[in-house]
Formats: structure tokens, C-alpha cells, sequence
């Protein structure tokens, strides 16, 4: 059980752990389409790029969760989405703040962002943000440096471009917290740490408060939230390591073809009878710029 920290962090904030009571990612109620969700680095670059828009339109079409409340934003605010996607959480902030700005890298999310938002977008990436110092009063990036091959970079990046005191949220899924219902725990083992060999940067949940403190935020707040899906195709589509996990850990020799059909007949089995579940945890800091010194 995750329970409060009270050890002191720089400045005059105290760092909280707990559980979060936002809604859990498996609210979808429709199924998306099947990806590789290790690839979003490589989004232009696939076989079939509008997949992937259509797959983060799908998972984010509930918005933000709460965490956007600690930006603080208002009408005379200018705020930074960073790895907007196709737009969902930029929307928000386009409508809580004074001047929304989405980033993302691959064309393919931009283009999808325009074709249903008026906010204002910029083909960049992460680590080479096109913006002058002390730009924004606020960032929020979700899901973004699981992907990034330099996460501290892109940290200083966004400590670069906040004005001293200006709020930031990070949201980041932990590849190392997932959990399946299966009578074969063996071979999820051998699927997972393949699946987390895909992304460039899996347990970067686990990593986050120590990394904006590093960037020189004054983390005020961590939250551990739970993910929890108990239907076998809603986890399929969030990109759980089912289906295409699995094809792949086949190709690449982390298990067999018959450990594969064993393993997904023994899931499939529990679904039918109610009793399959899959979780982990995503992470969420917030943090603040330090105060200009006196």
C-alpha cells in the first residue's frame, strides 16, 4: 500500500504520495484500433500513421483528470501541451486559459489537431522547444517521456521555457507495475519485459519526481494512480501486452508460438467467465518553477 512521504524536498514544499481518485484509464467504451504502442517516436514513420491518431483520440476522449487543476490557469494564462497528440487535453486548456500552445512531433498528430481545433500548434520536438525563455505560466505534458530518447533534456526544455513560479504536471505511465490475471505468470513475465524493451523509457513513471527535481522544479506533489481494466478487448486496445505484445515477443523469440496460444487461451478463458483483470500504475507529478531570486 502506497501511504503519505513526508520527507522534506528542496525549497518549502513537502512531496505527498497517494492514491489518486480519477477515473481509471479503462473507461473506453469503445475498442480502438490495435497498435504497437511502443512506436509513438516513430509516428510518421509507420506503416499506417493515421492509426495512431485514431488510437489517441479514442483513449484521451474523456480529457485531462484532475491534475490540470494545479496549473492555476486563467485567462491571462499561456500554457504549454506538450506531446499534445491529437488534441484532447489541449482543448481544455485552450478553454481554461488566456493561450494554449500544442507540440508534437510527428505531423500526424498536428494535422489531426487541425483539422478540429483552432488552438495554436507547432511541429517540435521535446528537446528543442522553439520558444523563448519564460514563455509559459504553465506545461502539461501526459504520456511524453516514455518516448523521448533524452528525458532530462526535454525537462530542462521545459524548465527553460516556464517563468520562474510557473506550474507544470508530468504524467507518465510505470511498465514495471503491470499485473495480468493468467495461470501462466511465466510466460507474462517473458511478454512483459519484452514489451517494455519496445519503449525508450518504460519505468519512467517511477523516475518522475526525482528527474523534475533535477530540472530544478520544486516538486509539490506526487499521485499514484491506478489503472485497471477488467474486460480483455478494452485492455487489448489501451495497448496492454496482449495481441500485438504478443505477436511480437513470438517474433523475437521471448516465447514460443505454443506459449503464446497458452497463455492467450488461458486469458481469454478468465474473460468469458468474469474473472480477467490487467493493472498498473501511472504516475503524476506537479511541480513549480523556482521563484526568481531576490
Amino acid at each position: 500500500m502506497v501511504g503519505n512521504d513526508s520527507s522534506p524536498v528542496r525549497g518549502t514544499h513537502r512531496e505527498r504520495i497517494h492514491l489518486a481518485k480519477g477515473l481509471p484509464f479503462g473507461t473506453v467504451t469503445e475498442q480502438a484500433p490495435l497498435i504497437d504502442v511502443g512506436r509513438f517516436d516513430r509516428v510518421d514513420a509507420a506503416r499506417s500513421p493515421g492509426a495512431y491518431a485514431e488510437w489517441m483520440a479514442h483513449q484521451r476522449r474523456h480529457g485531462p483528470d484532475g491534475a490540470i487543476e494545479f496549473l492555476g490557469l486563467t485567462h491571462a494564462s499561456r500554457v504549454l501541451d506538450l506531446g499534445c497528440g491529437t488534441g484532447a487535453d489541449l482543448t481544455r486548456l485552450d478553454e481554461t486559459s488566456g493561450h494554449a500552445v500544442g507540440v508534437d512531433r510527428a505531423f500526424t498528430m498536428v494535422d489531426a489537431v487541425r483539422h478540429g481545433s483552432d488552438s495554436a500548434l507547432v511541429n517540435a520536438d521535446a528537446v528543442a522547444l522553439p520558444f523563448r525563455d519564460d514563455s509559459f505560466d504553465a506545461c502539461w505534458a501526459r504520456a511524453v517521456l516514455i518516448h523521448v530518447p533524452d528525458p532530462p533534456h526535454a525537462l530542462g526544455e521545459l524548465a527553460r521555457v516556464t517563468r520562474p513560479s510557473g506550474r507544470i504536471v508530468l504524467s507518465e505511465p510505470d511498465h514495471g507495475s503491470h499485473v495480468v490475471a493468467s495461470d501462466c505468470p511465466d510466460i507474462f513475465e517473458r511478454i512483459k519485459v519484452h514489451r517494455r524493451q519496445q519503449f525508450r523509457n518504460p519505468l519512467i513513471g517511477r523516475d518522475l519526481p526525482r528527474l523534475a527535481s533535477a530540472a530544478g522544479f520544486d516538486v509539490v506533489d506526487t499521485r499514484i494512480t491506478p489503472v485497471l481494466f477488467r474486460s480483455l478487448s478494452k485492455a487489448m486496445s489501451a495497448g496492454g501486452p496482449f495481441g500485438v505484445a504478443v505477436e511480437g515477443a513470438v517474433a523475437a523469440g521471448a516465447i514460443s508460438a505454443a506459449e503464446a496460444e497458452r497463455y492467450e487461451s488461458s486469458i481469454a478463458e478468465l474473460d468469458e467467465r468474469g474473472a480477467f483483470f490487467f493493472a498498473g500504475l501511472a504516475v503524476s507529478v506537479s511541480a513549480v518553477a523556482p521563484a526568481p531570486s531576490m
